[in-house]
């Protein structure tokens, strides 16, 4: 907590011209801010999130967890496309998305280690509509039940990244560089989808030799 406020004050100190402290981040951040004209209301977002899932650990619904997905991610690439020089509606929107899925995936990457934490993070009305207990979850469940609550949570994010795609068409070279890490998110998913859908499978949580290549072909090609 006295970090986040750290935070707030120093974003409030720097979008008031006033000295930054003397912390790298904030000096680098800075510049940043006095180069690109960043908007102080996503890095505010960036802050709030972390905050709110501080005071209000998990989420009840799909809904929630996509709005913390915005708030948390896409906010980052708002910024990325200010920082780019990109100033466009259908680029914001196609940030959301990609930042929607990998909001979203982020979750799902994160439940073996924060199993063993004794925390979870899922949706909790799914769980009790695939009728598993957070409890069957710490204990690393790998059931079908487990299997089709993620099945249902990725295939929100698989939804968000085929919205970016579509239009990313609309998009310039710089947009679409700047949103290059949707091609990590569905690469991500389709190995999610190979061990069908269990997130406690080894192979889930496995780097992958291949997305340096991926990101370069995409890049290539111009597409997400």
């Amino acid at each position: 907590m006295m970090r986040l406020e750290f935070w707030r004050e120093t974003l409030n100190n720097l979008y008031s011209d006033r000295a930054p402290p003397a912390q790298p981040v904030a000096r680098q951040l800075h510049r940043a801010i006095k180069k690109h004209r960043l908007s102080k209301r996503w890095l505010r977002q960036l802050i709030d999130s972390r905050d709110e899932l501080i005071q209000k650990p998990g989420f009840n619904s799909i809904k929630e967890l996509e709005t913390y997905a915005e708030a948390s991610n896409s906010a980052i690439y708002y910024l990325t496309l200010q920082a780019a020089g990109v100033s466009s509606v259908d680029a914001d929107h196609c940030a959301s998305h990609v930042g929607k899925s990998e909001g979203i995936l982020r979750v799902l990457r994160g439940v073996p280690f924060l199993a063993s934490k004794r925390q979870v993070m899922l949706p909790r009305q799914l769980l009790a509509q695939h009728g598993i207990s957070e409890e069957e979850v710490l204990r690393g469940c790998r059931e079908q039940k487990l299997k089709e609550v993620v099945y249902d949570i990725a295939s929100h994010s698989h939804q968000h990244i085929e919205h970016a795609r579509e239009l990313s068409h609309k998009l310039t070279r710089s947009a679409r560089v700047a949103l290059l890490p949707a091609v990590s998110v569905s690469a991500a998913l389709q190995k999610l989808r190979l061990v069908d859908f269990d997130v406690f499978h080894p192979q889930w949580t496995s780097r992958s030799s291949s997305l340096p290549v991926k990101l370069w072909w995409a890049k290539l090609r111009q597409r997400l």
